[in-house]
């Protein structure tokens, strides 16, 4: 998971993405500095989804350009909404 953490250096807002995950028996956290000031919340939500898509790249897809990897997430994500809605689609059938 990812989430925007602002940090305050010489009366300036730092901004930045947190990854955290479990290496080794003990959390890990990976930053990502993206810029200074106020930063609008859809242009973060973009910058987030990014972030998470370069760690699990590296972590599960070694092999994959990131390219491909951002392919592969769009299209397990789609298959996973496609799939929600068909089990609904059932419960509200029966």
């Amino acid at each position: 998971m990812v989430y925007h953490e602002i940090r305050m250096k010489n009366g300036k807002k730092l901004n930045y993405l947190i990854y955290n995950k479990r290496q080794n028996n003990k959390w890990v956290k990976q930053s990502k500095f993206i810029g200074t000031g106020e930063i609008d919340k859809e242009n973060i939500e973009e910058l987030k989804k990014e972030f998470e898509i370069e760690m699990i790249a590296d972590k599960k897809y070694p092999c994959l350009s990131k390219e491909q990897v951002v392919e592969v997430e769009k299209l397990k994500k789609l298959h996973n909404e496609k799939i929600k809605n068909f089990s609904l689609n059932l419960v509200i059938l029966q």
